[in-house]
């Protein structure tokens, strides 16, 4: 499927589900991002002067804008929207900027447990669209591990540490870690048993329930057992798991985080979660807890499915005709008869040393009037 024939699949699903299309400006003010750069994690901002003196920068990233924008009309229902947009980057290889489009999905308003349920379909729904069920859909969830290493009693640092170590499956430093801070063999087994228990969605949270010491934790495993009733109707619970080396931008996001894979690509194909704190550091936390707002999404990233290597063997057209002699209306109503049996086709002056870099099924010389 191309670009182009995805992004329209893709938009479907999120019509189907309710969801309205927002258009946002490709230029923000430069502080709002340089306001929140450990969000973004890039220090590569591309930025100008406008004609008022006033710095802006193109778009690094779609959801800070959208929360932006929809605070700002301080509207107390709930918005379920869905972008297409593009946002500007530095190349990991040739270290350019790049124009990047971005797919995606946000809610932010009022959340309840049906808005993770709808959220999840609509990332398999994604998923199965851009791969079949060749897919890999990993879940985990920040209040789960939070709750359990606010129990250690250790310093920030420390339990930033921790958190790294359980990341990067470093299993060895982890235990070394805990015995190292005289942590309760209780709570080391716990912890180290977030790497043990990654794996299949359905058996691991089995597993996971014995792990449960405190509300926080009780809680955040019912968010994540709820889950189940969304694998259940897909029945696709081999493609699910759970893992909690999910790595999440600390300080913005809570609840249930998630990535996606396809086969074939090592890349990260899609992620999102749920990012409550983020509305709170745009000062919307407000003390009546009927009108604080939640927000939970997830974006689809083209760029890492469609690469310039990746669609080097597409073709650009089904044939090309290289125009040697003869009449144009006879050339033009062949071309037409092809169009209108649904062939792409390209037309060129021949030349004995005729070259393209386009790809193409067939190739004919008009000569004569005939196609050769």
């Amino acid at each position: 499927m191309n670009e182009n024939n995805l992004v329209s699949e893709l938009t479907k699903i999120y019509e189907q589900y309710g969801y309205k299309k927002i258009k946002l400006n490709k230029f923000e003010d430069y502080n709002l991002y340089n306001n929140y750069k450990d969000f973004l994690q890039t220090e590569h901002i591309l930025t100008f002067m406008n004609l008022n003196g006033n710095l802006q920068s193109l778009r690094p990233d779609v959801t800070l804008s959208i929360v932006k924008n929809v605070l700002k009309d301080n509207d107390k229902y709930t918005k379920k929207l869905f972008y297409i947009e593009d946002i500007y980057k530095i190349d990991d290889v040739s270290n350019e900027y790049e124009e990047i489009q971005q797919v995606g999905v946000e809610i932010i308003g009022t959340l309840t447990k049906y808005s993770n349920l709808e959220i999840i379909s609509m990332v398999i729904d994604s998923l199965k669209t851009i791969n079949n069920n060749e897919y890999i859909l990993e879940i985990s969830s920040i209040d789960f591990m939070f709750a359990l290493i606010d129990e250690l009693d250790l310093d920030e640092d420390k339990k930033l540490e921790i958190l790294n170590l359980i990341y990067s499956k470093n299993k060895h430093d982890l235990e070394k870690t805990l015995t190292a801070n005289n942590i309760d063999d209780k709570y080391k087994n716990a912890v180290v048993s977030l790497i043990d228990f990654s794996g299949e969605y359905k058996e691991a949270v089995k597993n996971i329930e014995s792990l449960i010491i405190n509300e926080k934790m009780q809680k955040a495993y019912d968010e994540l057992k709820s889950l189940c009733a969304v694998f259940e109707n897909y029945n696709n619970f081999e493609n699910i798991l759970l893992d909690f080396s999910i790595e999440s931008k600390l300080g913005y996001y809570n609840g249930i985080i998630f990535k996606g894979y396809i086969k074939g690509n090592n890349d990260i194909i899609l992620s999102g979660g749920r990012y409550d704190k983020l509305l709170e550091k745009f000062n919307t936390h407000i003390s009546n807890d009927k009108n604080k707002k939640n927000a939970i999404g997830f974006a689809v990233y083209m760029d890492k499915l469609y690469k310039p290597n990746s669609i080097k063997n597409e073709y650009d057209f089904d044939i090309l005709i290289l125009y040697k002699s003869g009449s144009e209306k006879v050339l033009l109503n062949k071309v037409q008869n092809y169009i209108q049996a649904g062939k792409k086709v390209r037309t060129d002056i021949y030349s004995d040393d005729y070259n393209t870099d386009y790809n193409y099924k067939e190739k004919y010389i008009f000569e004569n009037d005939n196609l050769v």
